[in-house]
């Protein structure tokens, strides 16, 4: 199956962390720009923890996508049908459009919230969402370049499915001692090789891997 090029990227402690210490969400958002990203791929649970809120019941829909838009499509796997606030998040200005990763057990109820709120749907597996199938498709969409953004479930699934093409790290001088970890359930050692160590303001040191 033809699939984008894949990055996790995250901001972490030198114990691993992506939380229990102030990260220096600047320094992470400036490094986007290293990969010119299609898509950005997040897990429900990461935007629920940004934008808890459901959508006013008023809510305009999203405007249609400009095709000269440079800015890169938000993707949400929500199999279950929990992420509510769609327009707020296109109305952030981040992303040109968004899209609502289901499966074939997404309630029906959120598919029509979706189309109300003129989302664009990918129905990629059938009680949940299948990663692969969904690159698979972004890719058939046009997407060359996708960057997760996300928490340990999602990195973990990610790695654990061999999709990943690059891990980048930006370490923060901190040990968090409680927290997440970036990346869950690897039940076995995963070999990488560094591709660049670059330090940054502040103490901070970004490693990219493949």
């Amino acid at each position: 199956m033809p699939a984008p090029r894949v990055i996790v990227h995250a901001a972490v402690s030198l114990d691993g962390r992506i939380d229990g210490f102030e990260p220096d969400v600047g320094g992470y958002y400036e490094l986007i720009a290293t990969w010119d990203e299609d898509v950005t791929l997040c897990g429900s649970e990461t935007i629920l923890a940004a934008e808890p809120e459901p959508d006013a019941p008023d809510a305009a829909p999203a405007a249609d996508p400009d095709p000269a838009d440079g800015r890169p499509t938000l993707a949400v796997l929500d199999s279950r049908g929990r992420v509510r606030s769609w327009s707020r998040l296109i109305a952030a200005g981040h992303w040109r459009a968004g899209l609502a990763v289901c499966s074939s057990a997404t309630p029906a109820e959120h598919l029509e919230y979706l189309r109300r709120g003129n989302i664009d749907v990918l129905v990629a597996g059938d009680d949940h969402v299948d990663l692969e199938a969904t690159l698979a498709a972004l890719a058939e969409r046009g997407a060359e370049t996708v960057r997760i953004d996300a928490g340990p479930t999602l990195n973990g699934l990610a790695l654990r499915a061999g999709v990943v093409d690059e891990l980048s790290l930006l370490v923060h001088p901190v040990i968090a001692g409680e927290g997440r970890p970036f990346v869950d359930r690897l039940d076995a050692g995963l070999p990488l090789r560094l591709v660049s160590s670059q330090g940054r303001n502040g103490g901070l040191v970004w490693l990219r891997y493949a």
